[in-house]
């Protein structure tokens, strides 16, 4: 295992056994990074999480295939379901919510 693999296992039983101190860590964190002039993520001096806004942008792929038309009988004389060769129909959701 990497070093990076350690973090993330540490950091996923520190959560398990209390996340509220997970999430305030990384939320001073995020603050203190966002505040720095010389960072990528620069939001300004003073910047506080209490009061910034979160966006947050879903992306989600996937392929719904029915099971009940599983004969090739079936499945083949259904237009709806036959795309690219490929038995299924396809979903592409894209979002972004703030609060």
């Amino acid at each position: 295992m990497s070093y990076k693999d350690y973090l993330m296992v540490f950091l996923a039983i520190q959560y398990l056994i209390d996340e509220q101190s997970v999430i305030c860590r990384m939320g001073n964190l995020i603050q203190t990074n966002a505040s720095k002039e010389c960072s990528l993520y620069y939001a300004g001096e003073g910047f506080s999480m209490q009061t910034a806004t979160v966006l947050l942008q879903v992306e989600a792929k996937t392929q719904l295939k029915p099971v009940f038309l599983q004969k090739e009988e079936v499945s083949n004389i259904n237009e709806k379901f036959k795309k690219d060769d490929q038995f299924g129909y396809p979903i592409n959701y894209k979002g972004v919510s703030e609060y």
